[in-house]
C-alpha cells in the first residue's frame, strides 16, 4: 500500500481540523453579557423629619342665621404659619420606576382672623395639625435622584373662635375635616447612602365641615343662649410646602439595576 507524503497528510489534518471545529465551538458555554452593577436601589422603608411653610383659605358661613340672614357669608380669611413634623414610608423600585406608600404628620403654627360683616365679631381659625396617607409613584432620573406625585386622603384639625372687637372669646368651636390631597416633589440621596432630602408641594381639600359652636356665656340672648351651641359651615383648603431628611433602612445596592 503506498504511504502517503508529509505534506498530504499535513493537508488531511488540516480539513479534518476545520469540520470539527463548529461542532466544538458550539459545545462551549456562552458568556453573560456584562452586567454593572447597580449604584443605588430605593427599596426599603424609611422615617424621617420635615418643616416648611403653609397657607390655607377658608370661608364661614352662616348655616342657621345666628348672626344675621341665614346662609349668609361671614367673611374669609387666609391661616398662614410654619409646618413641621414627621413622615415615614415604604418603597419598591422596578427598573427606574419606584412605588411606595407614605404616612405624614405636620403640627401647625397656621393662624388668621377676619371681622364678621357686622364689623364687631371677629372669626379666628388656628390649624393645629395637618396629616396625610398617600401613595406616590416616581422615576429615577438618576440613580439617587427621584422625581415623584403623589395622592391620597388628608385631614386637619381646627380650633376656631368667636371673639369680640376686644378679643374676648365668645364662642369656640373644633374639627377635623377629611379630604384629599395631591402633590409632587425630588428626593435626593447624599452619596449613595442612607440617608436623603426631599423637597415637596401638597395641596390638601377637605371640603366644607359643619362646625357647632359653644356660646361661652358672653353672647347675651337672642343672639344665642349661654351654653347653647350654633353651627356654622366653614370651606378649607389648603397648600404645603416641605423640605425633609429621611434614613431609609434598607436602600443601596441590591438587585434593582436603573439603566439610562
Amino acid at each position: 500500500m503506498k504511504k502517503l507524503g508529509l505534506p498530504k497528510l499535513s493537508l488531511a489534518m488540516l480539513v479534518l481540523g476545520s469540520l470539527l471545529a463548529p461542532a466544538s465551538a458550539a459545545d462551549l458555554p456562552i458568556a453573560a453579557p456584562y452586567q454593572p452593577p447597580p449604584l443605588y436601589n430605593w427599596t426599603g422603608c424609611s422615617v424621617g423629619v420635615n418643616i416648611g411653610g403653609g397657607w390655607a383659605s377658608k370661608s364661614f358661613n352662616d348655616t342657621v342665621g345666628t348672626f344675621g340672614p341665614v346662609g349668609g357669608d361671614l367673611g374669609p380669611h387666609s391661616p398662614r404659619g410654619v409646618v413641621g413634623g414627621v413622615q415615614a414610608g415604604c418603597d419598591y423600585q422596578i427598573g427606574p420606576v419606584v412605588l411606595g406608600v407614605q404616612g405624614l404628620y405636620a403640627q401647625s403654627g397656621m393662624k388668621a382672623n377676619n371681622f364678621q360683616p357686622n364689623g364687631v365679631l371677629v372669626d379666628n381659625t388656628y390649624i393645629q395639625w395637618v396629616a396625610t396617607a398617600t401613595g406616590r409613584i416616581g422615576y429615577t432620573v438618576t440613580p439617587t435622584t427621584l422625581l415623584y406625585v403623589k395622592g391620597g386622603g388628608a385631614w386637619m384639625h381646627d380650633i376656631y373662635t368667636i371673639a369680640s372687637f376686644n378679643g374676648t372669646a365668645a364662642a369656640i368651636g373644633s374639627t377635623t375635616p377629611g379630604g384629599w390631597t395631591v402633590g409632587a416633589g425630588f428626593e435626593h440621596v447624599f452619596f449613595a447612602s442612607n440617608w436623603s432630602v426631599f423637597l415637596e408641594y401638597d395641596y390638601i381639600d377637605v371640603g366644607t365641615a359643619r362646625v357647632n359652636f359653644t356660646n361661652t356665656g358672653i353672647f347675651a340672648p337672642p343672639v344665642v343662649a349661654a351654653g347653647a351651641t350654633f353651627p356654622l359651615d366653614i370651606r378649607q383648603k389648603a397648600s404645603l410646602f416641605l423640605f425633609g431628611v429621611n434614613y431609609r433602612f434598607s436602600a443601596g445596592p441590591g438587585p434593582v439595576v436603573a439603566r439610562y
